[in-house]
């Protein structure tokens, strides 16, 4: 399997289980047309933290492009990361840790492997 191959099948993977966990958007609340957002920006970070699921949260559509992408505000960001931490799928500290810069992670068959594996595991 070639490198994009098995990033787009952990980019898909990693989606799938982060709406799954949420079940909703953490901003409006529907439960329709839902899409998987990175805290850290999946490619401008290192690939230690692009399938982490800690890294996730669910926002619909509107919601996704809207607050996120079109306006980004503090207050929509604050909200995001306070429905995180309430709902425990990340730590401040852990949030912290996420930002700092990294080198990038080399991604070989075992490091794909493992990620495909915890992805595929239970919450």
């Amino acid at each position: 399997m070639s490198l994009h191959n098995m990033k787009q099948e952990l980019d898909a993977l990693w989606s799938k289980r982060v709406r799954q966990r949420d079940k909703k958007c953490a901003l409006c609340s529907k439960g329709k047309k839902l899409a998987a957002h990175h805290w850290v920006h999946a490619k401008s970070r290192s690939n230690l933290y692009r399938w982490d699921l800690h890294n996730g949260i669910t926002l619909c559509f509107t919601c996704h492009i809207h607050y996120v992408h079109g306006t980004a505000s503090w207050a929509a960001i604050s909200r995001l990361s306070d429905y995180m931490i309430r709902n425990e799928y990340i730590t401040v500290e852990y949030l912290s840790e996420m930002v700092k810069d990294r080198p990038p992670v080399k991604i070989t068959s075992s490091f794909f492997e493992a990620v495909r594996k915890e992805l595929e595991g239970d919450f």
